[in-house]
C-alpha cells in the first residue's frame, strides 16, 4: 500500500446569520417582479455569501500556490 502526504486547508466558516436567512428563503407563491426580486436577494444573501467566499479562497490559494509573481513585484531591497 502506498502512501501520499499533502497539506489540506480545512476551515469551517460560520456566516452569522446565516440560518435565519434560509429559514426566510421560500418558493415563489406567483411569478411577479417583487416575489422573483425578494427570492433572488435572499439567494444573494446565502448561497451568494457562500460562493463569494469560495471564489475568494481560490483566488487567495491560486495567488499563493505560485509566490514568484509576489516576490518578483518587490523592490530589490525587500527581495534580499
Amino acid at each position: 500500500m502506498e502512501h501520499h502526504f499533502s497539506l489540506y486547508l480545512v476551515a469551517f466558516i460560520d456566516v452569522l446569520g446565516q440560518r435565519h436567512k434560509l429559514r426566510e428563503l421560500s418558493l415563489p407563491q406567483n411569478n411577479s417582479e417583487i416575489e422573483r426580486n425578494k427570492i433572488l436577494e435572499q439567494l444573494r444573501n446565502t448561497a451568494g455569501k457562500i460562493l463569494r467566499i469560495r471564489r475568494d479562497f481560490d483566488i487567495a490559494f491560486s495567488a499563493l500556490s505560485n509566490p514568484e509573481p509576489l516576490v518578483s513585484n518587490l523592490p530589490i531591497e525587500q527581495k534580499k
